[in-house]
Formats: structure tokens, C-alpha cells, sequence
């Protein structure tokens, strides 16, 4: 990619995010009556579900907090991200202290989820410290740091209960290395450190096959699950979002293997991932040529492919290997052709494995304005520097 075709896509996701996807959010998202952010929105943004998630509020005050940080102080982000912040850390925990997954409209809790809502708080608080210069939000996030370090220990010695076996997720060590990176970018680099070298030694020695770099969503503690479709699944976008976090740490740390681990498993992850008929990422696959368990395995979801673009632009950058500057533009091209709603703004979520939309929603209790907007962020500040701007 030339500088001047970096500079001409920078221009594009920038005006993309602050003139298509952002007004959705912002113009339809916000609870005025009772705080928060609604989660349940409509193609055209009407409200058809009034309880909130909790994990979307998280990703939704960083993002919001993010902006302000990364592209300059803005009156109408920062007071997006107070707006959630206040609604999330004023509802967001139960009589126990323990952080629930969703409340009602008012900010009753409903229910609970281990870690993720904790890692998502963690990182709103680091970047709203940052945007609103708050010491309180600062010291909220070295607190809840400390209880995702806690669940995540607990995770890797106990692991959880599926299909009757004890099994460890890889989506709870992504999380944790989401969070170190996140914080790192905060300024929190002693408190984050030690913790994500040994996240990064965890996921390579238990997630990871270092022959194929596969990456496995499930391994288990008493009982081998490889046999089982359960033991076999990869999800692509997963691995996807690991391998652009790992070549951000190599950079950090200047660690070459690192970084050829992470250009393997973005290979796997397309080599196996991607639909040679009709374009796009699976949602799912088995890694060894099986049925998937799933069957909406071939969806193909925004969120996949939010990851795929910063990741092929990040190794493309990196090592400049004409291969990643190909598979971002298929993936550039594919992506815009298909997610973004050219009526009422915003981006679908959910396609058929033809790129047809599947649900019209714009937002669900997991699809909210974090990834779309992180995506062309984090491309779009790329791509600036790749241009020389």
C-alpha cells in the first residue's frame, strides 16, 4: 500500500465513523429517561427491548472515552461516555459486589456473568480517567483490575462446567490480554506487564497447536474434549483478535517470535476461516473438516470482521508482506459491501452465509457501537501514520 492510498483510506474510515456510525449511536442510543444506553435498537433505531447489558456499557464508555483520547477532546463523546459511566458504576453491581451482565431499563439487576462484565468495566474506567481527568475512575479501575486478575486465576484452576466436563474457555485469557493491552494504552504499564507475559505464555501453551496454530476455544481439565465437536471449534474472529494483540505486544516488547506466532495464527485463521464461495469469515469452524456444532457456523458477523480488518492492516505494516495488504483489501472490500446500512446509518450485525442480513437490529444485547467504531478507529490511526500524516 502506498502512502497515498494509506492517506485516501484514512479520510474514508475517519468520515466513515464520525458521519455514519457514530450519529447512529449517539442520535438513538442514549437513555435520557433513566440513564445508560439502550441496547435494543431497531434498523431505523427504534427501542424494541428496554434491559441493558452491562458488557455493552463497558465497551461503550471506552469507546466513547477513546475517541476523546485518540482524536481530541469532543463535548458530545465525553459526555456519551459520563453518561454510560454513571449508569454502569451506579447499577452495575449487585448487594454481593460482584458486577452483574444485565439490568433493567431503571438499572435493577437481572443477571450474571463471570468476568466479562469486569474486564469491560476495567477498561472503561482506565480511558474515562484519562478523557475526564478523574482520579476516582482511575483508582476504580486499579480496584477492579484486581478482581479481574482474581476471576481470571480462578478460571485457569477451576475452570467451568460444559457439556459435563471441566473445560477452560480461551475467551476468558483474550479478555485478560484485551485488558492489559487496553490499560497499557493508559498508562498503566507496571500494574499490567508481569500479567500479560504470562496471559500470552497461558494462551500458547494451552490454546494453541504449535504445529497447525489453531487456535482451540475450549480445552479441558479432567477429560480430554478433542474428540468431541466441543474440543474442535475455532472460532476465526477470535484468533483473528489474537493475533493483532499479540503483534501490538510484540512491538511493545521487540519480541520476534512473538510476532511470527501471531503472523501463524492469522494465516490459520484465514486459511480456514474465510468462505471461498461467497466471501466473508465463518463464524465458526472445526478444525478438522467436521460438521461445526453450530449451525449458524457460517453466519458471517460484524464483529469478525472489525477484527480482520485492523489485524491485516497491522500485519501488512509490520512486515509489509503484500499478502496482508491483499487480504485487507478483500476484506475492506467485502465488509463495506455488505454491513453498513446506507438508509438510517450504522451497520447490520448478523448476515447469512451470502451476505444477505439475517437481523435487521442494529443493536443486541452484544452488538453495540464498541466494535464498529474501535475498528475504524484503530484502522483509520493506522493507516494515518502508514500515510505520513
Amino acid at each position: 500500500m502506498d502512502s497515498a492510498g494509506a492517506r485516501r483510506l484514512a479520510v474514508l474510515y475517519r468520515d466513515h465513523l464520525l458521519n455514519d456510525v457514530l450519529p447512529f449511536w449517539l442520535t438513538y442510543s442514549l437513555d435520557r429517561e433513566w440513564g445508560g444506553y439502550h441496547g435494543f435498537l431497531d434498523r431505523d433505531g427504534t427501542v424494541y427491548g428496554t434491559d441493558k447489558s452491562m458488557v455493552l456499557h463497558g465497551r461503550a464508555v471506552w469507546l466513547f472515552s477513546r475517541l476523546c483520547n485518540a482524536l481530541g477532546e469532543n463535548a458530545e463523546w465525553l459526555e456519551a461516555a459520563r453518561h454510560g459511566y454513571t449508569f454502569l458504576f451506579g447499577h452495575g453491581f449487585d448487594a454481593e459486589g460482584s458486577m452483574v451482565f444485565s439490568v433493567d431499563r431503571r438499572g435493577a439487576p437481572l443477571g450474571r456473568m463471570l468476568f466479562s462484565v469486569e474486564a469491560y468495566a476495567t477498561m472503561a474506567a482506565a480511558e474515562y480517567a484519562r478523557a475526564a481527568g478523574d482520579k476516582s475512575s482511575a483508582d476504580l479501575a486499579d480496584k477492579l483490575l484486581g478482581k479481574v486478575f482474581e476471576l481470571h486465576q480462578r478460571h485457569r484452576s477451576e475452570g467451568v462446567v460444559s457439556s459435563g466436563r471441566r473445560v477452560r474457555k480461551f475467551l476468558v485469557p483474550l479478555l485478560l490480554l484485551t485488558v492489559g493491552s487496553a490499560l497499557r494504552g493508559a498508562g498503566r504499564e507496571d500494574a499490567v506487564a508481569v500479567a500479560v507475559q504470562r496471559v500470552v505464555d497461558e494462551i500458547c501453551e494451552d490454546f494453541i497447536d504449535p504445529r497447525e496454530h489453531v487456535v482451540y476455544e475450549t480445552v479441558g481439565l479432567e477429560a480430554a474434549v478433542r474428540g468431541q465437536p466441543e474440543g474442535r471449534c475455532m472460532v476465526p474472529g477470535h484468533a483473528i483478535n489474537l493475533a493483532w494483540l499479540f503483534l501490538e505486544e510484540s512491538e511493545r516488547t521487540a519480541d520476534t517470535a512473538l510476532r511470527d506466532k501471531a503472523l501463524h495464527v492469522l494465516d490459520c485463521a484465514f486459511e480456514r476461516g474465510w468462505d471461498d464461495r461467497y466471501g466473508g469469515i465463518f463464524q465458526y469452524v472445526d478444525t478438522q473438516g467436521k460438521p461445526p456444532e453450530d449451525p449458524g457456523w457460517a453466519m458471517k458477523l460484524w464483529w469478525v470482521h472489525n477484527e480482520a480488518l485492523y489485524a491485516t492492516l497491522l500485519a501488512h505494516a509490520i512486515t509489509g508482506a503484500p499478502k496482508y495488504c491483499r487480504w485487507f483489501d478483500a476484506i475492506h472490500e467485502w465488509t463495506f459491501a455488505h454491513f453498513p446500512d446506507s438508509v438510517y446509518g450504522g451497520w447490520y450485525g448478523y448476515l447469512n452465509r451470502d451476505g444477505t442480513v439475517a437481523l435487521r437490529a442494529k443493536g443486541t444485547m452484544w452488538k453495540g457501537v464498541f466494535h464498529v467504531s474501535s475498528s475504524l478507529l484503530q484502522c483509520h490511526m493506522l493507516l494515518r501514520s502508514l500515510g505520513g500524516g
